[in-house]
């Protein structure tokens, strides 16, 4: 997509003009980044216990900061392929923008009279509103996940059947936004990480010592039959062992019980569904943004 000014632009064969650049950058400067597109694609049984965000196709911040998995995870022993790119904020309000004037809110995306196969998946569009009363994130949804992200995406009948049984403005919306140019994207690397140690008296499979670089102090939760540490853990591009294990869908710590600390009879154990990478800013509820701000951890 471009735009002939930053702050101009025509879809659809309505011309808009970004109003509330000004007030997103003030949010982002009082809050951090703060996401105002949200592309995810959720395919409920494939990609259980993760610490990856497998269904996030595209996140847009109010500070120009763009995260992308160019291509849909179809393999759940894989780590999603994440960029990200550095564009102008008030492109990416305009792009908000231009997905609210499309005004698909009260349409149905889906034709349930069509002949469409059962799927499991769906797709989200969600962007800022300014004027919405709740100030939060107006939701579009479609059924399975018609959109592509090139031409050359092949289909079977099943998806096929539902691209065309999806509303085409929604498919102009969400094709234009997986097909945005890659030419200056960069591989994204996570900051940080929750990690959560699972506190147990029953003797781990194995005891290894403390990761370099993870905090020593953390928030410990009592929960119900059981008791959990977090920890705020960085990651960055060049993770220590047992961090680059946790991030391994096909690692050992997923399959063996691995304690990293041993307190009396108690071990702290790094357990299935004990990670949650950190995004630059929250991701609505799927996302959390930096551990590191978080005031539970300090």
């Amino acid at each position: 997509m471009k735009f002939a000014t930053p702050l101009k632009f025509t879809l659809l064969g309505v011309v808009l003009a970004s109003t509330s650049a000004g007030g997103a950058a003030a949010r982002a400067e009082d809050t951090g980044p703060s996401a105002v597109l949200v592309l995810t694609e959720e395919d409920y049984p494939a990609f259980p216990g993760t610490p990856w965000p497998t269904e996030l196709r595209l996140v847009a911040y109010d500070n120009g900061l763009i995260i992308r998995q160019p291509v849909r995870l179809d393999d759940s022993r894989k780590e999603p392929h994440l960029v990200w790119q550095q564009r102008n904020p008030a492109e990416v309000t305009a792009w908000a923008a231009k997905v609210k004037a499309a005004a698909l809110d009260h349409v149905e995306l889906t034709d349930w009279s069509a002949s469409i196969p059962f799927r499991e998946g769906r797709t989200i569009l969600q962007y800022w509103d300014a004027e919405s009363k709740s100030l939060g994130l107006a939701r579009l949804q479609a059924y399975g996940m018609p959109c592509r992200a090139s031409e050359d995406e092949s289909d079977d009948e099943g998806s096929t059947e539902i691209r065309q049984a999806t509303n085409p403005r929604f498919l102009e919306l969400c094709d234009a936004l997986l097909r945005l140019p890659l030419d200056d994207a960069k591989e994204w690397h996570p900051a940080e990480m929750v990690v959560s140690l699972f506190v147990d008296n029953q003797a781990p499979d194995a005891l290894i010592e403390w990761p370099d670089g993870w905090p020593a102090k953390g928030r410990k939760l009592r929960l119900e039959g059981y008791m959990k540490v977090e920890l705020c853990v960085p990651v960055g591009p060049q993770p220590n062992a047992i961090t680059a294990q946790i991030l391994d869908p096909q690692s050992e710590v997923w399959s063996r019980r691995i304690s990293v600390k041993q307190v009396g009879s108690e071990w702290w154990i790094v357990t299935p569904d004990a990670a949650e990478i950190a995004m630059p800013g929250e991701v609505l509820s799927w996302f959390r943004g930096p551990c590191s701000t978080d005031p539970h951890f300090r």
